[in-house]
C-alpha cells in the first residue's frame, strides 16, 4: 500500500496557499450533522441527519450552487447510510425563497414545533 500523505498534505497546502491569494471565491457552504444516536446511545435516531448550514455567497444565488451542494451531500451521506434528510424553517420563513427550494428538492413538511410558553386563559 502507497503512502499519499504527504502528497495529500502538500495539496492541501497549496490549496490553502492559493485561497488566500484571492484568485478564488467561496461560493458556498454546506454543513450536515448526521450522529442523531448520541454516538450509539439513541439507535432509534440511526440513519437520520439535518441540514446544520447551507448558504451561497448573495452574489451566486440562484444558480444551482446549492441544490449542487445538497446533491453532494446527499452522495456522502448515503454512503455512510444515512436514510433520512432533515431541514428546518422557522413561522417566518413559510414561503420564503428559502421554502420553496426546499420544496423543489424534495422536502415536505414533517412536524411543526411550536416555541414558547402560553398562559392559559
Amino acid at each position: 500500500m502507497t503512502d499519499h500523505s504527504d502528497a495529500e498534505a502538500q495539496l492541501k497546502e497549496k490549496f490553502w496557499d492559493e485561497l488566500e491569494d484571492s484568485r478564488f471565491v467561496m461560493l458556498g457552504l454546506h454543513g450536515v450533522d448526521d450522529d442523531f444516536t448520541r454516538h450509539g446511545s439513541m439507535l432509534r435516531n440511526d440513519g437520520w441527519a439535518d441540514v446544520s448550514n447551507l448558504c451561497v455567497a448573495a452574489d451566486y444565488r440562484r444558480q444551482g450552487i446549492a441544490t449542487w451542494l445538497l446533491q453532494r451531500a446527499g452522495v456522502w451521506l448515503r454512503l455512510g447510510g444515512t436514510r433520512n434528510l432533515i431541514g428546518y424553517l422557522t413561522n417566518d420563513e413559510l414561503g420564503s425563497a428559502e421554502h420553496e427550494w426546499y420544496v423543489a428538492n424534495g422536502f415536505g413538511e414533517l412536524n411543526r414545533t411550536r416555541r414558547g410558553w402560553v398562559r392559559p386563559t
